[in-house]
């Protein structure tokens, strides 16, 4: 069970850049929303590189409203109040997700080699109820290339489709920080 704040933007930006950001200049680059539900889910390991998983989720969503105005830091170089948190599609949404992910990085945490990429399905709607009918696809892969002591190369590209319109929260991204809105 949980009562959250919840972001689909922890891919654009890494969590203690987007704090750090956030403490001293006003920055804050993810767009949250609440999440209160429950989920189940399962994962079996294939080997050492793949792992398929199963999660049902049953979520009420709602928008946030910024309740912070302030910073750790107070020079000329940062005069600007944080951006508003946008609106979401608030309701209910009930899922089965499933995920396949095949992982060869060296290690999980700080890796300096291998691969990690992740396809997701979720399907919302019909025989599940809820406000919203849809079919999401998720691909995401990842690159971790040493270039010599010290130094690599870290790759990530990620694309989605979905079959129907999607609540806002769940709206595709163009890029990194500062990124573009997907639409149809």
């Amino acid at each position: 069970m949980h009562n959250r704040t919840d972001t689909q933007d922890a891919w654009i930006v890494g969590e203690i850049e987007n704090s750090l950001s956030a403490v001293l200049f006003r920055e804050d680059y993810r767009d949250y929303y609440r999440r209160k539900g429950m989920s189940g889910f399962a994962a079996y390991d294939i080997g050492r590189q793949i792992k398929i998983g199963g999660r049902y989720s049953s979520d009420y969503f709602g928008s946030l409203t910024n309740t912070v105005d302030w910073r750790l830091f107070d020079h000329r170089y940062v005069q600007r109040s944080f951006r508003p948190n946008p609106a979401i599609d608030e309701g209910r949404i009930h899922s089965p997700r499933s995920e396949l992910i095949f992982d060869t990085r060296n290690r999980h945490s700080n890796p300096r080699q291998g691969w990690h990429i992740t396809a997701m399905f979720e399907r919302t709607g019909g025989v599940f109820g809820g406000d919203y009918t849809f079919d999401r696809y998720l691909l995401d892969g990842r690159r971790y290339q040493p270039l010599g002591r010290d130094m690599r190369l870290d790759v990530c590209v990620r694309t989605g489709a979905a079959d129907k319109a999607l609540p806002a929260q769940y709206l595709y991204d163009l890029g990194g920080v500062s990124t573009l809105r997907g639409y149809g």
